[in-house]
């Protein structure tokens, strides 16, 4: 992820050293800082500017003139060290909050827990926020460190993101409670009352504590040595966190045509696209299929490593996690992004969700 932090604006407190650690400064494990001032050490002045868009073209007259294309782009302002940089495309009806802007509303969070790591992505494309919930958890005898994580974008791929994270403290596997049942997931889009609902639910993540101990509850709860799952649970669970590919489109629009509908050229030619299409189906199956047999073999370790938790909910549920985190095709980012939207984590709160149902039945 290295490469891809905006100028080396990255910030994190001196005991916690992450894969993307060693860029960017530090501040003392005990030094009181809100966002703001975290940001104005980090130097994340800039502004994000909306620019009308055009196209060039011929008028019923033959003349060249510029037309509006109805788009906005967002650029980055000029710091220090960096020209002004286009971000992204985006609607007339995006909204968005100034970086500075944000990292002010943040501060409730920081009235509750420490500032951990701020860093910016992609020439300020994304930014992201860390906030560490004091006290270490104890879930299934393992130390966790819990996270509150705001992550949000400028460049129109997608919306604010605020998450609790807890992470296993051995091994650094991120554990993305489901976002049906833990209420502590929100997307808030660059639309509407874009503002207003981050400063909604701002307030109301900073109060979340008890929604937040029952997630460690539930996840304690799975670890019930006294729950033993049987492969046909197990295998449930898999495929909840890897459903089957979806056909492709183009399978379902040609599968009815016969060769008495068209001539043979034709035919052929729809019968090479629909071979394609379940070419590339097969292909996403089989990554599908390979994504369980990993998790599986993960499982299977989780087993043996720790044999007093084998076969219980947390068991298949850290295995699903363990591949997620840890199998190849990462992007660039590493784990920053990736753990808080994705295929990647959309798996781990699938698993999450079918694993709970287990739990007290």
């Amino acid at each position: 992820m290295a490469h891809q932090i905006f100028g080396e604006r990255f910030l994190e407190r001196e005991s916690r050293r992450p894969a993307w650690h060693g860029l960017g400064q530090t501040i003392q494990e005990d030094e009181p800082v809100n966002v703001s001032q975290a940001m104005e050490i980090l130097t994340i002045d800039y502004s994000i500017d909306q620019h009308e868009t055009f196209f060039t073209a011929n008028d019923r007259n033959g003349l060249l003139q510029s037309f509006p294309t109805g788009k906005l782009v967002n650029v980055r302002s000029a710091t220090g060290d960096e020209d002004p940089l286009v971000l992204g495309t985006v609607g007339k009806g995006y909204k968005m909050i100034q970086p500075l802007d944000l990292a002010s509303k943040l501060h409730p969070i920081t009235e509750r827990m420490k500032v951990e790591t701020i860093g910016a992505l992609k020439g300020g494309k994304g930014l992201f926020f860390t906030f560490r919930v004091e006290n270490v958890s104890k879930i299934a005898g393992e130390e966790h460190v819990l996270y509150w994580l705001v992550y949000d974008t400028y460049d129109g791929s997608g919306s604010l993101t605020m998450a609790f994270v807890p992470v296993r403290v051995v091994c650094q596997n991120t554990l993305n409670a489901a976002l049906s049942s833990s209420k502590l997931f929100v997307d808030i889009p660059h639309t509407g009352k874009h503002e207003e609902d981050v400063d909604l639910f701002t307030k109301v993540f900073a109060q979340m504590s008890g929604v937040q101990d029952r997630v460690v509850d539930e996840m304690n709860a799975m670890a019930n040595t006294s729950l033993s799952l049987s492969d046909i649970q197990i295998d449930r669970i898999l495929r909840m966190a890897y459903p089957d590919a979806p056909q492709p489109r183009s399978m379902k629009y040609t599968g009815e045509i016969t060769p008495d509908d068209v001539d043979a050229n034709l035919y052929a030619n729809v019968a090479e696209r629909q071979n394609e299409s379940k070419l590339q189906w097969s292909k996403d199956q089989e990554t599908i299929l390979n994504h369980r047999d990993g998790a599986k073999w993960a499982y299977n370790q989780f087993n043996n490593e720790f044999p007093q938790l084998a076969r219980t909910p947390w068991a298949i549920y850290n295995a699903v996690v363990e591949t997620e985190d840890f199998r190849k095709g990462l992007s660039p980012e590493g784990n920053m992004t990736t753990f808080i939207k994705g295929d990647r984590v959309a798996a781990k709160q699938k698993a999450y969700a079918a694993a709970l149902e287990y739990v007290g039945s």
